[in-house]
């Protein structure tokens, strides 16, 4: 099978916390660290607390068993809170994170809500959200507040 085979096959998943197999927590949990914590260089608690809470979705395309992108949806008191928004490096530069958003964003109730990291504030715009506030850092990092519907 050719890269572009293997790119067009994926698959959208999403699963509450007590839903995920074992293995499918590894692989969220080590793609978020490898990027957020080790890639990053930013040492932060990854595990919050919010991935077990019960209105918490976990998001992700799958490519052949493997977390190619990932996304977490949380139930704020107003709105949906997109997180933890990551792409494996080896998956990167096909789409596929803006693919997994608009899944999001699709099936999931808005309006939505998310900080980015400063510096993606255009990918988001590109995906219909605004700057809905001033910046701030968090754990050494740039963020900005923004938000859709």
């Amino acid at each position: 099978m050719s890269a572009a085979d293997a790119r067009s096959r994926f698959d959208f998943m999403a699963r509450r916390f007590v839903d995920l197999s074992l293995r499918e927590l590894h692989e969220i949990f080590r793609l978020r660290n490898e990027v957020f914590v080790v890639e990053q260089a930013c040492v932060y608690n990854d595990i919050d607390g919010r991935d077990a809470e019960a209105g918490t979705l976990h998001h992700w395309v799958a490519i052949d068993d493997d977390i190619a992108t990932y996304a977490r949806s949380l139930q704020d008191s107003t709105a949906t809170r997109i997180g933890r928004v990551v792409t494996d490096p080896r998956h990167r530069g096909q789409g596929l994170g803006a693919k997994l958003m608009r899944h999001v964003v699709e099936s999931c109730d808005g309006p939505f809500v998310l900080d980015a990291q400063t510096h993606l504030v255009p990918w988001y715009e590109s995906l219909g959200f605004h700057v809905d506030g001033p910046g701030f850092i968090d754990d050494g990092i740039p963020h900005t507040p923004m938000r859709m519907g």
